[in-house]
């Protein structure tokens, strides 16, 4: 059986997400911080207007452990799709003061030489809609972070476990 045969290809079924007008990325050398995304944001918005057909419509969805941009086309067919791991995203914002209509994400990519990070961001219908996917991100990055969390309690307490069984021997280091 192909993969490709078992795609979805309505924008719709991805479930509960967000269409908006993908701007694009560019890179930037701030990971965070409050106003990190609004001098790429600004960019970004300048080029779509000399440049709009650069740009395409987009579905965004997310889900626990990443970010998942649907590029579709008119007739929300999905045409490809970017997945965007939580891990590597350092900031996101739906609350930009030249452009509150935006929500943008910085995303750490992986290079041979080390990382980029680039700014990426979408043009949502109003800005309810960019702070709904900004907070729905920020309840994402809370559970990744506790999720995370409670995985380290449970491999140090079986660590304990195992050494006060003899299983394991405590590796300490000395400091001379």
């Amino acid at each position: 059986m192909n993969m490709e045969d078992e795609k979805p290809t309505a924008a719709v079924q991805y479930g509960h997400g967000h269409r908006g007008l993908y701007l694009g990325h560019v890179t930037t050398n701030i990971a965070n911080g409050d106003g990190c995304t609004e001098e790429p944001v600004c960019k970004m918005v300048s080029q779509r207007k000399h440049d709009v057909e650069q740009h395409t419509y987009v579905f965004l969805d997310v889900k626990p452990f990443c970010l998942l941009l649907y590029h579709v086309d008119e007739s929300n067919k999905v045409t490809s799709t970017d997945l965007f791991d939580l891990a590597r995203i350092s900031y996101c914002s739906g609350d930009h003061k030249e452009n509150p209509q935006v929500f943008a994400w910085v995303y750490r990519h992986e290079t041979a030489d080390g990382f980029l990070l680039q700014t990426h961001a979408v043009l949502c219908d109003n800005p309810r809609k960019a702070r709904a996917l900004a907070l729905k991100m920020n309840e994402s990055f809370k559970k990744y972070f506790r999720d995370i969390q409670d995985a380290l309690k449970s491999s140090n307490m079986l660590k304990e476990a195992m050494q006060s069984n003899g299983m394991v021997k405590s590796q300490q280091t000395r400091i001379s």
